[in-house]
């Protein structure tokens, strides 16, 4: 779906039992399981959306990396694609899954402490997003864009989304919606106060290295990327796969 899907849902987070813990936004986790998880999930995302709906190799991505599975997987979409185009190098390729794995750990990271920041920050500011408004939200956008079942399974089979996902994605989804008419009708004394909840929340988000992200307490803003994104390593990724550059700057970069 396309709701909100820049952020993602915090089904995958909290738990004190969870071990392999690399953030925590108050007293709620981000373990390396709901990282590989959402690394999966975003690259399904992503992959589905640059190679016009076709469906991410299997282990491509994972938390902690898996670079020979993800070298062979490769190999076997530049062997398999219907129009082939420049080989690369073992060395080439064990490079672009290292990026990859990067970029993707890094998205999923941030995609899972931002949607804990907000769920927390929603809940001191008193907005709520009951069970019954993120089911009729996700029943309207069901009904609009996938009016057959069969369409709608291929879909979340292609992206690699469970339905837990994305109610989870719609709760957000509600909760965002619910700010921004606090904010637009409340005026400059809302959005002050947004602000400073903000900067609490952030303060009381602490993210491990390799982990550190926006709103964590240790994030530092680059002046530029430190890696391309993984929008266009996974453009990179589909033109491998299907023969075809949509992008020539983002294939031009490999």
């Amino acid at each position: 779906m396309t709701v909100l899907l820049v952020i993602v849902g915090v089904s995958a987070c909290g738990g004190k039992s969870s071990s392999g813990v690399v953030a925590e936004v108050g007293s709620d986790e981000i373990t390396k399981a709901s990282v590989n998880h959402w690394m999966a999930t975003l690259a399904g995302g992503d992959y589905y959306q640059l190679s016009h709906k076709h469906t991410v190799p299997a282990g491509l991505v994972s938390e902690p990396p898996n670079y020979p599975r993800c070298v062979s997987q490769l190999e076997v979409a530049a062997a398999n694609a219907p129009i082939k185009r420049a080989p690369q190098t073992g060395v080439q390729l064990l490079q672009k899954c290292r990026q990859l794995y990067q970029a993707l750990r890094t998205q999923a990271v941030a995609f899972l402490v931002n949607s804990q920041w907000l769920v927390n920050l929603a809940r001191e500011e008193g907005v709520t997003a009951s069970d019954a408004e993120v089911r009729k939200l996700y029943s309207e956008i069901k009904a609009r864009e996938f009016p057959k079942q069969a369409e709608l399974e291929r879909f979340m089979a292609a992206r690699r989304l469970s339905v837990a996902d994305e109610l989870s994605i719609v709760r957000l989804d509600v909760l965002a919606q619910k700010i921004e008419k606090k904010l637009t009708s409340g005026g400059k004394r809302a959005l002050a106060k947004f602000t400073q909840a903000g900067k609490r929340w952030t303060a009381k988000a602490s993210c491990k290295p390799g982990y550190v992200v926006e709103h964590c307490k240790q994030y530092v803003p680059h002046p530029t990327p430190l890696t391309q994104s993984a929008s266009v390593l996974m453009e990179q990724v589909a033109a491998t796969a299907t023969g075809v550059c949509v992008n020539v700057e983002a294939c031009g970069k490999q």
